[in-house]
């Protein structure tokens, strides 16, 4: 049985690459919306041509559906599939898509349809809290990412690894590979996600194993964990992952106090004599990306501790008993600004 772990790397691309995968972000983000806003096209003419034969057999399970040949044929052409849009999207590509790669328009559509199909079946079965109607995508969105699940090719060099990106065929400006933090496993992998955030590159790839990296050896061990706002409460004591807490494993004091330093400095660089600047100077956007630069930092410790302590656990412990608690309805708000 093949076991899946996603493993994410640094990339470190030049200039050239650099430009070349913000363009695939930025296509990604329009394929997406596009693919959206002809979803909603199609099944608002779905809606109101459907007849309420169709729809009962659609009410059946699965199984039990029986679907004329006319029936059918109306379906393949008016009931929106990722298969369907990506189809349309294709059809109406323009010169300038042509020099990106098609893999890109694919896996978007197919991301579409997967969030429809999330969205139906919460829906069908009153899931609360379930997932909510695709939403168009923002290109303020602090993520900014793209999928290619053929054509990657990850490679050792010295102490790290090598990208190689697939070329989309009509391009002929240049090329190179890019460097990324380690070295590549020796396993199959599948779908690869590139993503940028706080103006840093990633890479997530996930691994087939046929036997698990890790094998857990049995311990006879058992513990509960009560869950609390700022920290965890289990058999060996208290674990601290906000700032509030001194004495856990994340002491976060001190980035912190440099938030609390930078937000000041950046609220004096929004007014200008008394009253909120319309224009933001070259010195307020550059307070604004150290402060940004801080929040990053401390998202990084606290995630970092996160995953020590759960490892940590499931390394330690046979049986492992969770309160169930809605912890993100006790935070407070607590507003950023970027």
């Amino acid at each position: 049985m093949a076991i899946k772990r996603t493993h994410v790397y640094r990339l470190y691309p030049d200039a050239t690459m650099a430009h070349v995968l913000d363009k695939w972000f930025d296509y990604r983000r329009y394929c997406y919306n596009k693919a959206l806003e002809l979803w909603n096209t199609i099944y608002s003419e779905y809606r109101m041509l459907v007849s309420p034969e169709i729809l009962a057999e659609f009410k059946k399970p699965k199984e039990e559906q029986q679907f004329t040949e006319e029936q059918k044929l109306f379906i393949s052409r008016y009931y929106p599939t990722a298969a369907l849009i990506q189809k349309k999207l294709t059809a109406s590509k323009q010169s300038w898509e042509r020099q990106i790669s098609s893999r890109i328009l694919q896996q978007a559509c197919a991301d579409l349809g997967k969030s429809f199909k999330k969205f139906a079946k919460d829906k069908a079965l009153k899931v609360k809290n379930g997932a909510g109607h695709p939403v168009f995508q923002s290109k303020k969105a602090k993520r900014q990412g793209f999928k290619l699940n053929q054509g990657v090719v990850l490679a050792k060099e010295g102490n790290h690894g090598k990208l190689t990106l697939p070329v989309p065929a009509p391009y002929k400006g240049e090329w190179h590979s890019i460097r990324f933090s380690e070295v590549p496993k020796n396993a199959e992998f599948g779908t690869v996600s590139f993503y940028r955030e706080h103006g840093h590159y990633y890479m997530a790839v996930p691994y087939k194993y046929e036997m698990p990296p890790y094998i857990h050896k049995h311990t006879g061990k058992k513990t509960g964990i009560d869950v609390n706002v700022s920290h965890f409460n289990d058999a060996e004591g208290e674990h601290y992952f906000l700032h509030k807490g001194n004495n856990g494993a994340v002491n976060l004091g001190r980035v912190y106090e440099n938030i609390k330093h930078q937000q000041r400095i950046l609220a004096r660089k929004l007014e200008e004599n008394g009253q909120i600047a319309g224009k933001r100077s070259k010195s307020y956007q550059k307070a604004r990306i150290k402060l940004q630069k801080l929040y990053e930092r401390a998202h990084r410790m606290q995630d970092d501790a996160m995953h020590r302590y759960t490892t940590h656990l499931v390394r330690e412990y046979d049986a492992i008993c969770i309160e169930d608690l809605d912890v993100k309805g006790m935070l407070a708000y607590e507003p950023r600004c970027f």
